[in-house]
């Protein structure tokens, strides 16, 4: 039978996998300039910021920000004060030669015989166009789930490695959700609430509170707790 979405993730071999993944700190100061990468790099810094050029256009990652490099793309990625990246290299699709994919140093600018490994981009994958810097709203979910996908990956063994796996799935539910919701531009109230809700129920064994809460419904604190309580009769704190 026919998948009803002719998408990577919904009628092919989706299968989220991590290659690496690690939060040491960089020294300043640190770069990995021209690296073409096969899978996707998802990254967000914990402790200084970093500058980053993808296929031509630069950016500077803030303190607890996050970016994310889709296979393919042309990257520089360096900070001039040092910083703490964490960050995880992951395929979407399943690929049974994986583990013997060559690694990608600075200066990588070409596939070559990497090419066969490479991964398809998000629209290919998802439906969906990701952005490289990730939304705001989603920064306080990155700075949770992130570090702890590091840690059970660096512990390693089948449990530890199906825990890390479950936090990147969910990051990326979270990050397509979101972009296929047009991001918070145009939302009405009734969305607002339904997205913060979700994000909230995959973040209860985390420190998540009301600040968080607001993000993920794109709105201030304030606003966001005038909203909740007039659609649901209560604080979002309750």
């Amino acid at each position: 039978m026919a998948s009803r979405y002719d998408l990577g993730a919904c009628s092919g071999p989706y299968c989220p996998y991590i290659h690496a993944a690690d939060d040491t700190p960089r020294m300043r100061p640190w770069a990995l300039p021209r690296r073409r990468l096969t899978h996707y790099l998802l990254v967000v810094s914990l402790d200084g910021a970093e500058r980053i050029v993808v296929d031509g256009r630069a950016w500077v990652v803030p303190p607890g920000t996050g970016y994310l490099i889709q296979p393919g793309a042309l990257a520089d990625l360096g900070s001039a004060d040092g910083n703490r990246p964490v960050w995880v290299h992951f395929d979407v699709v399943y690929d049974a030669r994986r583990d013997q994919h060559p690694v990608a140093g600075a200066y990588a600018a070409e596939l070559g015989e990497r090419a066969p490994f490479l991964q398809p981009d998000a629209r290919a994958t998802w439906g969906v166009d990701l952005p490289v810097l990730v939304e705001a709203a989603l920064h306080p979910l990155l700075r949770q789930r992130l570090p702890r996908l590091v840690a059970a990956w660096r512990q390693g063994g089948p449990v530890a490695d199906l825990v890390a796996n479950h936090e990147l799935a969910g990051l990326l539910v979270a990050m397509v959700e979101r972009a296929t919701s047009g991001g918070s531009s145009g939302d009405d109230a009734p969305a607002r609430l339904a997205r913060a809700e979700r994000a909230a129920l995959r973040a209860l064994d985390c420190d998540f509170g009301v600040s968080e809460f607001a993000a993920a419904a794109g709105l201030s604190r304030s606003r966001f707790s005038a909203v909740f309580a007039a659609a649901r009769g209560m604080g979002p704190a309750a």
